[in-house]
């Protein structure tokens, strides 16, 4: 069974992510005894999860996908994009995008999109397949 490990948000703990929807990541110290999920921890559902102001919460995979305000509940934005993958900034999200009319998910590559769905700038080209073993693979790291 595949496992996918990330640092936490602070840097001081190892998060595995859960590959059961809405089962909680499980946290470890640095010396791999368990350990009490993180002081403010919420449980994401996308690869972007909290905006880096704290105050909204990107959501799952597949189109539309949706941003809500995390002390309401209230779903703030709608975007046509497949996936919300990293916070650019407390109002804009890195996400995959479909080229065109998005009639095929496997043509796809980064677009900048607005918490309200309305601006996106295409960032990369879009790839033909990603299903290809020589298609790339976006990864985002913090800078």
């Amino acid at each position: 069974m595949r496992r996918d490990f990330r640092w936490s948000d602070d840097g001081t703990l190892v998060r595995e992510a859960s590959n059961i929807w809405k089962r909680p990541d499980a946290f470890y110290d640095l010396g791999g005894r368990p350990h009490d999920a993180p002081d403010g921890y919420v449980l994401t559902e996308s690869q972007a999860g909290v905006s880096p102001d704290g105050t909204l919460l990107a959501g799952r995979d597949g189109m539309p996908t949706k941003v809500t305000e995390l002390s309401t509940g209230t779903v703030v934005g709608r975007q046509q994009v497949l996936q919300l993958r990293a916070w650019a900034d407390d109002r804009r999200l890195v996400a995959l995008g479909c080229a065109g009319t998005c009639g095929s998910e496997f043509h796809n590559g980064l677009v900048l999109v607005g918490v309200d769905g309305k601006d996106m700038v295409q960032l990369s080209v879009y790839r033909k397949n990603s299903l290809k073993p020589e298609a790339w693979q976006p990864v985002l790291t913090l800078r």
